[in-house]
């Protein structure tokens, strides 16, 4: 699977809010300039699955983004349901290992972009060598996005700044998806984000795809800011 369509299919909005009402007043708003939503937990477990049939009944695609990671047998299954549901992207944690991301893949069937989170854009070095992680944030996010793509994920979440290196490494193929992305130009701070980028800069990067979230959503005006996201863009 590979990233296809207008600009405004690549650019991902993040829905973490637990207010239906509020949820659907920002997707009528913003749904001219977003193709696709992202789900996550905060949304998620207020509002469950129903959330996911609420914006695809919106005509709108779902990036599922749970961060799935737990052992095969569990994960799989949870894989297997998400697809039912008719999502079009799901995160997995590449630290699960290579046998939990194989057997997600097979219970995928094809039918959903699995993709690997790397490191989270909120940690940096320091952060991930207290949880064991050795060498680099390049190096970390390397390894993690080798074992990813071994086990026949279709992509991989890194940030930007990894962005280069891993199209150097693995080149065209891979999805690329960026989160932690923070328009300058609004004067966003990056908030708990430690390796943050502008969507020009990810884009640069190599991202088939961004995640834009709080920049937007916490927006007085949600559409202009991203009409003028995609107009940055052109």
């Amino acid at each position: 699977m590979k990233a296809e369509g207008t600009l405004s299919d690549k650019i991902i909005l993040a829905i973490d809010d637990t207010s239906i009402d509020r949820i659907r007043r920002l997707i009528a708003a913003t749904s001219p300039f977003i193709t696709t939503y992202k789900i996550g937990s905060i949304a998620f477990t207020a509002l469950g699955p129903g959330l996911i049939q609420e914006v695809r009944a919106s005509g709108k695609d779902v990036f599922l983004d749970l961060k799935y990671l737990d052992i095969p047998h569990t994960v799989s299954k949870a894989v297997r349901q998400a697809v039912s549901l008719g999502v079009k992207m799901i995160t997995l944690h590449t630290l699960g290992g290579r046998e939990m991301m194989e057997r997600s893949v097979e219970a995928s069937d094809n039918r959903a972009m699995l993709l690997g989170v790397t490191l989270l854009t909120s940690m940096d070095a320091e952060q991930a060598g207290a949880v064991g992680l050795r060498g680099d944030v390049h190096e970390i996010v390397g390894r993690l996005a080798a074992l990813a793509l071994g086990a026949g994920l279709h992509g991989l979440v890194a940030s930007g700044q990894e962005g280069p290196r891993l199209r150097k490494e693995f080149g065209s193929g891979p999805v690329l998806v960026v989160p932690g992305v923070r328009p300058s130009e609004y004067g966003t701070g990056s908030d708990d984000q430690k390796r943050v980028v502008t969507p020009q800069q990810a884009f640069a990067s190599g991202a088939d795809y961004i995640v834009i979230g709080r920049p937007v959503t916490e927006s007085s005006d949600p559409a202009r800011t991203l009409a003028e996201i995609n107009e940055g863009l052109r």
